[in-house]
């Protein structure tokens, strides 16, 4: 069986379902996805794939067992700092 849907360009998106079967979460995650996914961009400019994605098995939850991405060394070494000086600030607030 192959993965490629025929005609893909004419249907639709099924990546939340339809009908009944139609998700519930689907607005949730299309906003989540929607705010999240430009910050994302906006702090690492420069992500770029890190290897072949890994597909999950089955039909029920489909989606990836592994996406490797490269966000940059500096980058991710200066957000890694801030994150733990803003956790070190709220930790002094609460004392």
């Amino acid at each position: 069986m192959s993965s490629a849907r025929p005609a893909a360009q004419d249907s639709p998106p099924i990546s939340f379902g339809a009908g009944a079967h139609f998700c519930l979460g689907a607005a949730l995650a299309q906003l989540e996805g929607a705010v999240a996914f430009p910050r994302l961009l906006a702090r690492f400019p420069r992500m770029a794939p890190a290897g072949d994605p890994v597909r999950r098995p089955g039909l029920l939850l489909r989606g990836y067992e592994t996406l490797p991405i490269r966000v940059g060394v500096a980058r991710l070494k200066s957000w890694l700092v801030s994150v733990r000086r803003r956790a070190r600030r709220r930790e002094a607030s609460r004392r």
